[in-house]
């Protein structure tokens, strides 16, 4: 996260109000050197999560990085400050994962926050010369393989990232997931899309040119 107090705390709620064992999730927040003072608001209103403050913004590939190299659990579940989870996501993604070692990695089903019942990314096949998912939504309620997962919500086996490595740090935003799908996929792991493991996401990056210059540059760097 940076600089992003509200949308964290929707984000935050949504995770608290998941149907999943307590004590099995464990919540960890990157700030990339915040200056709304995002870790006051944490320390104030979710004490008992772990955060993990940089000096500077070094990008949301290696600040997941810095993440999960300092968690140990069996599964990890990236997202962004904007996912809002319905309470039923990560129950099902994980029933998906464990229903056969070759599994590496389970994407969701991502709709727009501001239009709820809009899929956010129909594809699941990857246009390899631009680096996006062509329309296609075709099976888009059934449990299939797909060529990627969104970073937006991705979940991964420990077991994976031991086997591959982290994300590749030279993709500063946008890309990196693509980037370590293809490597996973690689190494002989599958990817799948879990129907009922729902989100809605913000899209905050996604704002006007002027405003948003570098993340937009940085964005097609990656693809």
């Amino acid at each position: 996260t940076m600089n992003r107090r509200k949308s964290l705390k929707k984000t935050l709620r949504s995770l608290f109000q998941l149907v999943y064992p307590k004590r099995k999730l464990k919540i960890v927040v990157i700030d990339n050197a915040s200056s709304d003072k995002t870790p006051d608001m944490l320390e104030k209103n979710f004490p008992n999560i772990k955060v993990i403050r940089l000096p500077c913004n070094i990008g949301f590939g290696p600040a997941l990085n810095e993440g999960i190299s300092r968690t140990t659990t069996p599964f990890m579940l990236v997202t962004n400050d904007d996912v809002i989870f319905d309470k039923n996501c990560l129950k099902e993604m994980v029933k998906l994962s464990l229903s056969s070692k070759n599994i590496g990695i389970v994407s969701c089903k991502m709709f727009f926050a501001d239009r709820p019942h809009t899929l956010a990314l129909q594809g699941f096949k990857v246009n390899l010369w631009l680096g996006y998912h062509p329309t296609d939504l075709s099976g888009v309620d059934t449990v299939r393989e797909t060529d990627v997962a969104t970073g937006g919500c991705m979940l991964i086996k420990s077991a994976v990232i031991k086997r591959i490595g982290y994300f590749n740090e030279r993709f500063f935003f946008s890309g990196e997931d693509y980037d370590f799908c293809f490597r996973v996929r690689r190494a002989g792991f599958k990817i799948m899309h879990c129907p009922g493991a729902i989100v809605w996401h913000e899209f905050l990056n996604a704002g006007k040119r002027q405003e948003n210059f570098f993340q937009l540059y940085s964005h097609y760097r990656g693809k």
